[in-house]
């Protein structure tokens, strides 16, 4: 009877440790030459950044690379603990979004001095092989544009309007700055009353009810993500404001927003796009694959964007374009 209670506790503690080891590697190979990959992001509960992750997956485990994904919470004193702790591993590259880049960049360049390649996205900086860039000003100005335009063909270039920013970072308060800036040229009697911060829907869905009641004639929003996007979209709908002439503008052209995009009683109008998902995956892939294998490629590559509405939601969707 003792063997038995005794094997029986041997065999959980093994799926204990199993279950507990919180390790992130997916499809481990067994292949010794197989490539080492870690991917830190700053937040996997992001729909763009936790889709990219999910699709790397996939396309690392089908091309015998052990890809190894971590979120840092938004924390830069967690990011550095996983950076060493890749460095220690010996890993070929690492893909990292920087919560904080000046803090990054030390431990960033230490990751290069031991011999490991480094893609960073969205940050401009000499500790990464490659950095992987948006102009933000610009992508917000597409935004902005969308907005303006909706003013002046359904509002009579009149319009109060809300916009949506993330002030955490500097890369989106340009792109607010950039939205901004559209706004006040192409619909130059609009009028911004006001301009707060949010990152997701659990943000910006309260964020927006506040802003309704405050300013009840806000007939736009343009936001700097979809995450606040589909927030703001849900208290609208809410407040009874769901109408033809209601328009809510945003980045990402996440699959929640295209499902809204291409419903005329949603006011959700038009998102941004850098590239659907897989496609993302498929760029960081090709770009951290080069780098292991010393192809030539230039340390700093600017991605282009494409407005997504109500012409070319289906076609986007159906990966057409």
């Amino acid at each position: 009877m003792k063997k038995i209670l005794l094997m029986f506790m041997l065999i959980g503690l093994s799926v204990c440790l199993s279950s507990c080891s919180g390790g992130a590697k997916e499809g481990a190979s067994s292949d010794p030459n197989a490539i080492s990959m870690a991917f830190t992001v700053q937040d996997l509960t992001n729909p763009v950044w936790g889709a990219t992750a999910e699709n790397l997956k996939q396309i690392c485990a089908s091309n015998n690379v052990n890809l190894t994904v971590v979120d840092c919470a938004g924390n830069s004193a967690n990011q550095i603990t996983q950076m060493e702790n890749f460095i220690q591993k010996g890993l070929d590259v690492i893909a990292i979004h920087p919560a904080e880049i000046n803090a990054l960049e030390p431990i960033m360049q230490k990751a290069r001095d031991a011999g490991i390649k480094v893609f960073c996205w969205d940050e401009d900086t000499d500790s990464a092989d490659v950095s992987w860039l948006v102009d933000n000003f610009e992508f917000g100005k597409a935004i902005g544009g969308e907005a303006a335009k909706w003013i002046n063909e359904k509002l009579g270039g009149n319009a109060e309007v809300a916009v949506v920013e993330y002030s955490v970072y500097p890369n989106l308060i340009k792109r607010a700055d950039g939205i901004v800036a559209a706004i006040t040229e192409q619909a130059p009697n609009a009028k911004i009353v006001i301009r707060d911060s949010a990152i997701n829907a659990a943000e910006g869905m309260p964020m927006a009810e506040s802003f309704l009641q405050s300013y009840p004639n806000i007939k736009v929003v343009a936001c700097i993500g979809d995450g606040s996007a589909i927030g703001v979209n849900e208290a609208v709908k809410a407040a009874g404001k769901s109408t033809p002439d209601f328009g809510i503008f945003a980045a990402d052209a996440t699959e929640e927003a295209c499902d809204k995009i291409v419903k005329p009683e949603e006011p959700f109008r038009a998102s941004v796009s850098l590239g659907t998902p897989a496609q993302l995956a498929s760029q960081v892939y090709d770009i951290c694959m080069k780098l292991v294998k010393g192809e030539p490629i230039d340390a700093k590559i600017y991605r282009e964007f494409k407005v997504i509405n109500e012409s070319n939601v289906a076609d986007y969707m159906a990966g057409k374009i």
